[in-house]
């Protein structure tokens, strides 16, 4: 059984079509920076330990030391997350819209920045961006998950679908499970493949479609809080 949300969403942020747009998001983000910022990832960082321990044991000083950042950037905006979540209630404002509205603009200053800028200043800021989509948005449809990469989706995909195959343990709601943590992996694999084909035919222009895509989540979901049906 997956654990609790780390945050509380309401029932339109923890929809299939919610995490799997956010999923593909975060494939988007992962290929972004890999194909277009000196090949680290924004999102996967066992990835950039795996690449800074490799460089660390080829005496690549100046390689392992790419990898780092983005590292911090995730614990950072973790942070930011935990923070806002905090000051929410107090300040009267929702933290997923904060959450959004940052990464939006994260993402659209990334889109407006020269071909020759730093790769450090767009790895740095997305893993930035990606950490609070991920700690935002923990579950869809019950089920805790990952928006920003793949591994664990698929080890619950698999887990359900061995129950379903097996029948191992009760299946109540393994069908939906399933459904659900295949629609996410899916979209992590749309997205990763969008987002190669736009960062080599926009370059760093192509920040802008997921911009667009928070961005319209962010107008969904602000709507559904202020007139709930």
């Amino acid at each position: 059984m997956s654990q609790a949300p780390v945050t509380a969403q309401s029932a339109l942020e923890s929809t299939l079509g919610a995490g799997a747009l956010l999923s593909a998001i975060g494939g988007f983000l992962d290929a972004y920076t890999y194909i277009g910022h000196g090949m680290v990832f924004a999102n996967a960082q066992s990835g950039n330990v795996l690449f800074a321990a490799l460089a660390v044991a080829n005496a690549q000083w100046s390689v392992a030391v790419r990898h780092i950042p983005p590292i911090i950037a995730l614990f950072v905006g973790t942070f930011f997350v935990r923070a806002v979540q905090l000051a929410g209630p107090r300040l009267k404002f929702r933290a997923v819209s904060i959450c959004l509205a940052v990464e939006s603009l994260v993402l659209l200053v990334n889109a407006a920045l020269p071909v020759n800028m730093n790769d450090y200043l767009t790895t740095v800021s997305i893993s930035f961006a990606a950490a609070l989509q991920w700690s935002a948005f923990a579950n869809v449809e019950g089920w805790a998950y990952t928006s920003i990469a793949a591994t664990g989706n698929f080890r619950k995909l698999a887990d359900a679908l061995f129950t379903l195959i097996i029948g191992a343990a009760p299946a109540t709601g393994t069908s939906s499970r399933a459904r659900a943590f295949a629609a996410i992996c899916t979209g992590f694999a749309i997205g990763a493949v969008i987002g190669a084909l736009a960062t080599r035919a926009m370059g760093n222009a192509a920040a802008m479609l997921p911009a667009v895509c928070l961005l319209g989540m962010l107008v969904m979901f602000d709507v559904a809080a202020r007139f709930p049906s």
